[in-house]
């Protein structure tokens, strides 16, 4: 698994609304049966519209980590916490193993960030409020409803924490999987006998940084594109897999061009070096004469290591001079070109 994988369950979230689906036509069904056999002196009562009531996974084996828009009259069991999905963060959450192997980190550093424009603030905490005020998150323990008192809204270090958090966002809710941990650490008995009323402190804002976070989270609708982005994923995933092998094909194919290389410059350094002792010979100049066998050979090399390194030198300053002598001529050439016109 992926270091940023929440556990998305595609194939578990479609059979959930087909469920949800069934469930709803029954119910149908039996109402239109009921209502058929009312006396006439039987009354229906119409109910209020309510606040949208979004199913919560605390990333369960095989449940969705997105939510899913439900009524209340039709709500959804939602798994408990899974700890062993929970991820590290350098500096906020450390792996300590064992069966919740991710805890807080035990000294997290604390920033005090300063100049930051007060409006700018106010702007954003009222953006935030008319886009999810009123939306309504169901837990194992209950239903938590996004009211004008979240602190998000009403308390500047809170803000500060949540845009942290939403700072991490992207397709696969990175920044939805922290903000529960960040939330559950805090209050490790949140599960079914979790009551906000009880252990929730008055400075306590983690539940509605991840109430928010997650409203959010959902009003970008990825779970109505999760086939899609797996296919873009499996769609990457080829490509990722394509390119490797053309890297491992490049790497083969340099490395055969740096053997190539060097076997070129060993044999013209061996070339080099017997021209050189032929050239001192015709010249007189090679000490002993050439040798009669290949033993006597190495002493001859031994015997003229001076000359050799001497002969070698004055040829790469010939030639070298030599290249510059003919780009003064070139130069020359096209000068008397240019004037001749």
């Amino acid at each position: 698994m992926s270091e940023f994988d929440i556990g998305l369950d595609i194939e578990a979230e479609l059979a959930g609304i087909r469920g949800h689906s069934k469930e709803r036509s029954h119910e149908s069904s039996n109402q239109s049966k009921q209502g058929s056999g009312a006396t006439s002196g039987q009354t229906t009562t119409t109910k209020t519209s309510e606040p949208e009531v979004l199913s919560h996974s605390h990333g369960g084996e095989g449940a969705p980590s997105t939510p899913t828009p439900v009524t209340k009259e039709n709500k959804e069991a939602t798994p408990l916490i899974d700890w062993k999905q929970f991820k590290t963060l350098p500096g906020v959450f450390e792996h300590v193993g064992g069966d919740r192997p991710v805890r807080l980190a035990s000294n997290i550093k604390k920033s005090h960030a300063t100049g930051i424009p007060e409006p700018l603030l106010v702007a954003v905490q009222q953006h935030l409020q008319k886009k999810y005020i009123g939306a309504v998150v169901s837990f194992p323990w209950g239903e938590y409803e996004v009211t004008e008192k979240n602190r998000v809204f009403t308390t500047r270090s809170s803000l500060i924490r949540y845009l942290l958090f939403d700072g991490l966002r992207d397709t696969q809710g990175t920044h939805l999987q922290y903000a529960k941990q960040w939330m559950v650490l805090h209050h490790p008995v949140f599960d079914q006998g979790f009551d906000p009323e009880t252990h929730l402190g008055a400075k306590s804002d983690e539940l509605d940084i991840y109430t928010l976070l997650f409203v959010s989270h959902a009003s970008e609708g990825f779970g109505s594109k999760g086939l899609s982005n797996t296919a873009e994923s499996e769609q990457d995933h080829q490509t990722a897999e394509r390119i490797g092998m053309l890297n491992m094909e490049m790497s083969r194919v340099l490395d055969k061009l740096d053997e190539q290389e060097r076997l070129l410059r060993e044999y013209a350094d061996r070339q080099t070096i017997i021209q050189t002792v032929m050239l001192l010979d015709r010249m007189g100049l090679l000490n002993g004469g050439l040798p009669r066998d290949v033993g006597e050979f190495v002493r001859v090399l031994e015997e003229n290591r001076d000359v050799l390194a001497k002969t070698e030198t004055t040829v790469s300053h010939h030639i070298q001079a030599e290249k510059e002598r003919q780009k003064a001529f070139a130069r020359q050439e096209r000068l008397r070109k240019m004037q001749q016109r």
